[in-house]
């Protein structure tokens, strides 16, 4: 009897048809139509606005995870209030 084996395809459905995969190709597909919105309804965002937005703040993140370690401001503490 046959069995299944998905391996050979494990990759492309992984590639094309995942989650992330899926949110790009519904960026391009509704592109003009609105995503998010505040509760105030001051501002909304389109699929293509959004996906631009998420596209930004990842590399902003990539770059601040490729640049090495978070560096702590000088104001911040690591143990907590300081004591009067």
């Amino acid at each position: 009897m046959y069995e299944y084996d998905p391996t050979p395809f494990r990759g492309v459905f992984e590639r094309d048809f995942g989650y992330l995969a899926g949110v790009a190709r519904n960026a391009t597909r509704f592109a003009d139509r609105p995503a998010l919105g505040e509760a105030e309804g001051v501002r909304s965002w389109t699929y293509a606005e959004l996906w631009r937005d998420v596209e930004r703040l990842a590399a902003e993140f990539a770059a601040r995870a490729a640049s090495g370690p978070a560096r702590r401001s000088s104001s911040s503490s690591s143990t907590g209030p300081s004591s009067p």
